[in-house]
Formats: structure tokens, C-alpha cells, sequence
């Protein structure tokens, strides 16, 4: 998953040990889904793409949870835009990647390619066939996805289940995707919104409540590369092929579970002030803040109550 991966609970010594078995839930998910491992269930049903292909049990419910998330989103959200990422150069780690020379903390500006051919002969998510029945998956023949932007959120909800038949009260990141239960030594569990043109510094602080126990930021400040000259980042449009260049530079956003709020927060970014916030607003135990370029924030209907600059 290319980040951080943080559990802290308050559990008895003697069940103690049950913390490598949340890590090894984090561990096995990376050897299943990631795209830059040619073993991985994930890799194998990309190279299937156009015959049937015989799937476990995590990665049809992964998927079943991908199509309803691309229907919810109509379309925003979607995990087949791999081959655009691969086209503008995310083709490897991002840490293999030639990274931005100058500050990362510094605006970028996205170019397109001279020859914008990214959205020809794609098809989307909706192309996938899923046979429940027979745990069978049929890819397009020239159709690729990448679950990423729906796995980080999908694991720690799955981490989160587990720990808490020993621990009421922990915390579990994601590299941003997070999920909180019980208190912080009685008190409401509090966390940082990181400012996104200075990532040691938050810009303000949430207040998590009960039915909203899950939080996800979505940025573009920070997986940046260079390619022939240009700046890029890894949230595509799928509407145009290019990464999203609406002004906002980070979405966060608190849900019932990580997996939904990964996925709007995802979607609010690409979509943008108005339309992002839309969403938020017209989506259940849901609220949000974007950020914009000039650091101007902006709240859904009921976020700013949550929060303190």
C-alpha cells in the first residue's frame, strides 16, 4: 500500500500477541492486492483480462464493494483508470518514481500530454462482469484496474472488526485512511487535518463522533512525479484522463466505516468545491472539508461543528 500502517490499542498483556495478527491482516492484503507484485491475486485477474478468471472470496466482495462505490459515485470513482496512471508514468513504486525536484510542499501544476489519448479505447469499471455464483471475473480485453483507492479503506474496516473483539478503545491508520473506537482516556477521540502545502503542520482539528467513527484524507500534494518536463499526481478524472485540477488540494471526510469515507473523500476532490460537497451532504453519517490551493477551507453542512482552526 506505499505508506504507513499505525494500530495502537489498549489491551490486556494477555492479549497482546492478537496485535501481529492485525499486522499480518495488513501484511496479507499487500501480498493479495498490490499491482506491483506480479504474484498477486490482483496482477494474475489483470493478466486474465479477457477470459474468466477464478476469484477468492476477499478480492469478489473488494469488487462488489468497487461496483457500488462506481454506481454511488456515477462513475467518479473508478478502478480502471490504472492504464492512464501508467501512461502519464506511474508504472512502478512511488518510490521508484523521478520525483519533484523542488519543494513538495510547492503548488504543482498539471499538464496535459501533447496527444491526450489516454481515454481512447478505455472501458470502464462497469465493463467488469462478477459471477457470484461461480467467484468468477471477467476483465475486457483491454481493461486493467487497480484497487487501491478502495483497499486501504476496505483493510482497516476488516483490522478494525477484528481488534475490536479485544480492545474498545484503539485507533488504526492507513497512511490518512483511519478508524476510531471507545475514547482517548474518556475523552472524544481528536485528529489533525494536515495542511496540504506544509505536511508537518495541521491546519485544523476534528472532533470524531460516535456514528461517523471512520476519517480518510485524499491529497494531491503529495504522490507527485515528473515526467518529460511535466508534474503529475495519481487522482485521475475519469471524465477527462488527467489528474483532477479543480483548485482543491485535499479532501478529508468522516464516515460510518474507512472504506466509504476513502471513497468520498476520493470523489469530493475530483469533483471539486461545489459538487464534492454535494455529495457529502446528500450521503448518510457522512461530512467533509476541502481545501483548496489558497488554503481556503470548505465545509459540509454540519462539519464546521466538529472542527477547530
Amino acid at each position: 500500500m506505499g505508506t504507513e500502517i499505525i494500530i495502537c490499542a489498549e489491551i490486556s498483556k494477555n492479549e497482546r500477541a492478537i496485535l501481529q495478527n492485525i499486522k499480518k491482516i495488513f501484511c496479507d492484503f499487500e501480498e493479495q492486492f498490490s499491482r506491483f507484485r506480479a504474484t498477486s491475486e490482483l496482477s494474475r485477474l489483470n493478466r486474465s483480462r479477457g477470459r474468466k478468471f477464478n476469484a477468492s472470496a476477499m478480492m469478489m466482495e473488494l469488487l462488489e464493494q468497487a461496483k457500488i462505490a462506481h454506481a454511488r459515485t456515477n462513475g467518479i470513482f473508478d478502478p480502471a483508470v490504472i492504464n492512464i496512471l501508467k501512461d502519464l508514468g506511474y508504472d512502478k513504486n512511488f518510490e521508484d518514481l523521478e520525483q519533484k525536484s523542488q519543494n513538495q510542499y510547492t503548488p504543482i501544476k498539471i499538464f496535459a500530454p501533447e496527444n491526450n489519448a489516454c481515454l481512447s479505447g478505455r472501458q470502464a469499471f462497469t465493463g467488469i462482469k462478477i459471477n457470484k455464483t461461480a467467484h468468477t471475473v471477467k476483465m475486457p480485453a483491454n481493461t486493467e484496474i487497480d484497487l487501491g483507492g478502495i483497499g486501504k479503506g476496505f483493510v482497516v474496516d476488516l483490522a478494525a472488526r477484528k481488534l475490536k473483539k479485544y480492545s474498545q478503545n484503539f485507533w488504526i491508520s492507513a497512511g490518512g485512511d483511519m478508524i476510531f473506537s471507545g475514547t482517548d482516556g474518556g475523552k472524544k477521540w481528536r485528529v489533525g487535518v494536515q495542511n496540504p502545502l506544509c505536511h508537518e503542520d495541521d491546519i485544523m482539528e476534528l472532533e470524531i463522533p460516535e456514528n461517523m467513527p471512520a476519517i480518510a484524507t485524499s491529497g494531491i500534494t503529495k504522490r507527485t512525479w515528473r515526467k518529460n518536463g511535466a508534474t503529475y499526481h495519481h487522482i485521475i478524472d475519469p471524465r477527462t484522463g488527467l489528474p483532477a485540477n479543480n483548485g482543491i488540494l485535499a479532501a478529508t471526510v468522516m464516515a460510518l466505516d474507512a472504506l466509504k469515507a476513502d471513497v468520498l473523500a476520493k470523489s469530493a476532490l475530483i469533483l471539486g468545491k461545489e459538487e464534492g460537497l454535494d455529495m457529502i451532504n446528500n450521503t448518510d453519517n457522512a461530512e467533509g472539508v476541502l481545501i483548496d490551493r489558497d488554503l481556503h477551507v470548505y465545509f459540509s453542512k454540519n462539519m464546521r461543528a466538529l472542527s477547530q482552526i
